[in-house]
This record gives structure tokens, sequence and C-alpha cells, in this order.
């Protein structure tokens, strides 16, 4: 009886039982495709220089205002140390006025300032995103079948949306942010090496000892989001695989099977999502800690 259904079926159910086994086979996490190559080097990233340079404007512009808004959060300090050496100190209402008014001010402007900012560097993040997306799937389509025979298709999809998206979060925000960030930082040091230079020499001793336990946390987080990142390329593999050949996966009745397989996926997600998070926030706890310990 099964000789003759195999007989009846032909060549199409040759075909689609070869690729039923990669796609919904005993096909094990992590035997989809090539390994990727762990590495700590930023030279892939020059490889983004052509796309920065079709948005070089709005890179300009985007920096440009990150500058403003960084000088004005250091600038709204000055009303504040006015305010507390001179008004309060003579209860002169005009005094008082004045430099709330000069608050205000400076307040509205950063606010401003910020806004053009980051609407500059998301624009900038996501046009990148986009060129990047094109040229990769023109990359893909120029590829040979067999690259595919050894790369899942929701592999493939997972690199191309969700790998793209971190590259946009990084030139979008991340970068900005950190920019941001470090230029406050150095101006905020130069204050206060012409408030006291004493104090600043102190600060430049225990930094070291502040600086190397966030490092070795940032490292963790960074291997943990990248895990993370796997697990759910790996989820959205096993799903894609599936619902592409979901004629053979009914046909052969493995639905449920198919079902507890992607389970799987998300749960393992799961936990390295929850490893991450646990990690970020034991990083944002230390951050916090030694601040507050080194002030």
């Amino acid at each position: 009886m099964s000789d003759g259904n195999s007989q009846s079926s032909g060549s199409p159910a040759g075909a689609g039982s070869a690729g039923f086994d990669r796609t919904a086979g005993a096909q094990r996490w992590g035997e989809g495709g090539p390994e990727r190559a762990k590495s700590r080097s930023l030279g892939p990233l020059l490889k983004l220089a052509p796309y920065m340079k079709r948005q070089r404007t709005t890179a300009i512009m985007g920096v440009i205002f990150l500058f403003v808004a960084a000088v004005l959060n250091l600038a709204i300090t000055f009303p504040v140390q006015w305010l507390g050496n001179n008004a309060f100190q003579s209860f002169d209402p005009a005094m008082i006025n004045a430099g709330f008014m000069a608050m205000i001010g400076i307040a509205l402007a950063l606010g401003v300032a910020s806004a053009i900012r980051f609407y500059f560097f998301s624009r900038f993040g996501e046009r990148l995103a986009a060129d990047l997306r094109g040229d990769v799937y023109a990359r893909l389509m120029s590829l040979s079948p067999a690259y595919f025979s050894k790369l899942k298709t929701g592999e493939a999809v997972s690199r191309l949306t969700a790998d793209v998206t971190l590259i946009e979060t990084f030139f979008g925000s991340t970068f900005s942010m950190a920019v941001r960030s470090t230029v406050t930082s150095i101006g905020a040091l130069i204050l206060m090496f012409i408030t006291s230079w004493k104090l600043t020499a102190i600060l430049f001793v225990l930094a070291p000892v502040l600086i190397l336990p966030i490092l070795g946390m940032g490292r963790r987080v960074r291997k943990l989001s990248v895990n993370a990142q796997d697990r759910i390329a790996d989820a959205a593999s096993e799903a894609t695989e599936t619902i592409d050949a979901i004629d053979l996966v009914q046909a052969y009745g493995m639905e449920k099977e198919r079902e507890m397989r992607f389970r799987s996926a998300i749960e393992l997600a799961f936990k390295a999502a929850l490893a991450r998070i646990g990690a970020r926030a034991w990083l944002t706890g230390i951050i916090i800690a030694l601040m507050f310990a080194g002030v």
C-alpha cells in the first residue's frame, strides 16, 4: 500500500520531500547556516561609509544640533548657580525673576535643539537602514541556490530585518546619545577644572576604579545581547520554514511537532532576553551606585 502511494505521488513528492527534509525535518538549532565569525573589530562598520556619505547633510545637521544641545545642557547650570550665589541671598525679586526667566529660556532652547537633533539622527538611521536593506536583498537575489541550501529562509529574513534594525537603532539614537554624553562630560570636566582643579584631579584618580567594573559588565551585556538576537533569529527561522512548507507539514501530520519546536525556540529566546535584561539591570545599578559613591 505504501509502495503504491509513493509511486503515485511521482517526482513532485520526491522534490517536496527533499524540501521538507530541510525545512520541517530533523533540523537542529544552529545547523541551518554558517556560523558567523566572532570579532571585536570595527572594520566591518567601515563598509557602511558609502551609505553615510549619501546622508552627509543630514548627519552634519544632526551633529550641529547635538553640540548645541550639549552646550545648552551645560549652560542651564549657570542660572542655577547665579540664583544660589546672588539672587536668593539678596532676596531681590527682580534678580530672582531674571534668573528663572534665563533658566526657562535655556530650557526651551534645549528642548528645541534636542528635538531637531533627534529628527536628523533618526532620519539618518532610517535612510541608512532602508538603503542597506535594499542592497542586502539585491545581494541575496544574486547568490546561488547552493548558498540557500545551507541557510534557513527565516534566518536570512531575520538578518535582513532584525539585524539591520540594530544598525538603524545604533546610528539613529544610540550613537547620538553616546556623543552627546561624551561632549557633556568633557564640558563638565572643563567647568569643574575651572572651579576646582583639586577636585578634578581626585576625579581622574577615581575614574579607573569606577570605569573598570562598568567595562566588564558592558562586555557581558554585549555577549548576552548577541545571544538573544541569535535566539530570536532561530525562532523566526523556525516559523518561516514551517509556514513555507505548510502543505507538507499538514500532509505528514507534523503540526504538533512543529508547534513544540517553535515554542521551544520562543522559550530559549525568552530566557536569553531575561539574561540580557538582568545583566543590563546590574549594569545600570552599578553605574548609578559608583557615580554617587564617587561624588
